[in-house]
């Protein structure tokens, strides 16, 4: 995402899970996060479309996961996620969970947008 000047704001990165698929789900947080961010942008994006006739565990699953199985270059600050969703949605099926990581002595914020997909016919 730009500006209208064109600079660079921030990056999504957007996966589709239908469960903890440990390698998978470390491919995309580290492309957002290390590949991809060439800038250090303060803000960035991880869009996860969730499949799982589960919803709500997948979720708390994967916040687990991404702070204690993910090798980030650059540390989080806290091992948690922060649970922004009652701040930002309306809706019950989203949830927007934000890790903080620390990249050249300045805290970068990676939100975690989780987004129930799993409708059936």
């Amino acid at each position: 995402i730009y500006d209208q000047d064109d600079n660079p704001l921030s990056i999504f990165e957007a996966f589709k899970i239908d469960s903890i698929k440990a390698e998978y789900i470390k491919l995309h947080l580290k492309k957002l996060t290390d590949n991809y961010d060439a800038n250090g942008l303060k803000r960035n994006y991880a869009v996860v479309y969730a499949t799982s006739p589960n919803f709500e565990e997948l979720w708390k699953r994967y916040t687990v996961f991404i702070v204690n199985n993910v090798d980030y270059k650059y540390p989080l600050v806290e091992k948690t996620v922060e649970d922004l969703t009652s701040r930002y949605s309306r809706f019950t099926d989203i949830k927007i969970g934000m890790t903080k990581h620390i990249r050249s002595e300045v805290c970068i914020s990676v939100y975690h947008i989780f987004m129930n997909m799993n409708f059936t016919k």
